[in-house]
């Protein structure tokens, strides 16, 4: 059977292709966790669309609760914290009222992976405009946690996000890393970031964080699964 250890349940947006290509590719060689996917409506990227795309939540909790998922990780990080601080707790509650399944959210997962580091200051490089950046500084400052630097790629429309390839956020996170970060965090679940993490940790000698490697770990720890997987960043090796 698929997913003997661990069918993990995510909820995407619509026009993602990169979270679920890069769950598989970290779990290709891992026995019996499988990752299963629906998908809610998003074309363009606003504050109106991420938290329009909410409406689908209902919906895409009953399908993956049908095929008995054993985590479920509603994974847009935008979405999970563009309507403030404690947004993504909102989020989690309304799944596991839902479903009676654990879950998470990739910006809770972030915040997670960034008190296990023991990380105070982050760099934020995205894909996003600049409102969507400020919104990310409020939810990570509302958790304290300082952003030194942040820039975003003001990539529109969004499905362009996961046409870029994986140098550009290795170019991202050179280019808004500082001295005084602990971090650099790569947000956004389209935006390809697996392949490049451990060569960025080794030219910056920091930890670097992504969204996908985040909800992904945060997915391992939740039901403890005691699965590390090297070549993807220390917090994929802890």
């Amino acid at each position: 059977m698929y997913g003997w250890r661990c069918r993990i349940g995510l909820i995407i947006p619509s026009d993602n292709t990169v979270m679920e290509s890069e769950f598989n590719k970290l779990f290709r060689d891992i026995p019996g966790v499988s990752v299963h996917a629906t998908r809610v409506f998003l074309e363009e990227l606003s504050v109106e669309t991420l938290l329009q795309m909410k409406e689908g939540l209902k919906r895409a909790c009953e399908e993956l609760k049908s095929a008995e998922m054993d985590v479920l990780a509603y994974g847009c990080t935008s979405g999970s914290f563009v309507k403030g601080l404690h947004f993504d707790q909102e989020i989690i509650q309304e799944i596991e009222e839902e479903t009676h399944i654990t879950a998470t959210t990739t910006s809770t997962a972030v915040i997670e992976a960034l008190k296990i580091l023991k990380v105070k200051k982050i760099a934020l490089g995205t894909p996003y405009s600049d409102e969507i950046n400020e919104k990310a500084i409020h939810f990570f400052e509302g958790n304290n946690i300082e952003v030194t630097n942040s820039q975003g790629l003001n990539i529109v429309p969004d499905v362009d996000v996961g046409k870029q390839e994986p140098y550009i956020a290795y170019n991202l996170g050179t280019s808004v890393n500082t001295k005084d970060c602990d971090c650099v965090f790569l947000s956004c679940t389209d935006f390809r970031t697996v392949e490049i993490i451990d060569l960025l940790e080794t030219r910056l000698k920091k930890p670097v964080i992504s969204s996908n490697q985040a909800t992904l770990w945060h997915c391992i720890a939740l039901k403890n699964l005691g699965i590390t997987l090297p070549g993807y960043g220390t917090l994929l090796k802890r």
